[in-house]
């Protein structure tokens, strides 16, 4: 794989009860060492999402996550422009990170379920 040019979606676990919702979007900087290190947006949302105000985005920003914190990674088209993207609503009330041309599913209705 050709770092700097794999973008991915990671879901991380926070390890208390009152967690939210955790994911962080962006550009695989490396993968090795202990932890993934990403240029990434992050964001937090709790279980229950309808509009795109539940979500709460972070700031673009260099992240290390520890691996034994990630519970799950998709990988995105290169293309994908995480930076820009801005979080869009369906119809069917799924909430995704859109630059309009690829978007990515980040809460779905079936997750407040």
């Amino acid at each position: 794989m050709n770092e700097g040019t794999v973008i991915w979606k990671v879901r991380a676990i926070k390890p208390y009860p009152e967690a939210h919702n955790h994911l962080l979007i962006g550009r695989v900087l490396s993968q090795q060492g202990p932890c993934l290190s990403l240029l990434c947006r992050t964001f937090h949302f709790g279980r229950n999402v309808n509009s795109v105000k539940d979500i709460v985005p972070g700031a673009l920003g260099k992240r290390l996550i520890p691996w034994g914190r990630i519970e799950i990674v998709n990988e995105l088209a290169g293309s994908f422009n995480f930076e820009q993207a801005r979080l869009v609503k369906d119809a069917k009330g799924n909430v995704s990170l859109s630059d309009g041309a690829d978007s990515c599913l980040i809460a779905s209705r079936r997750d407040g379920r």
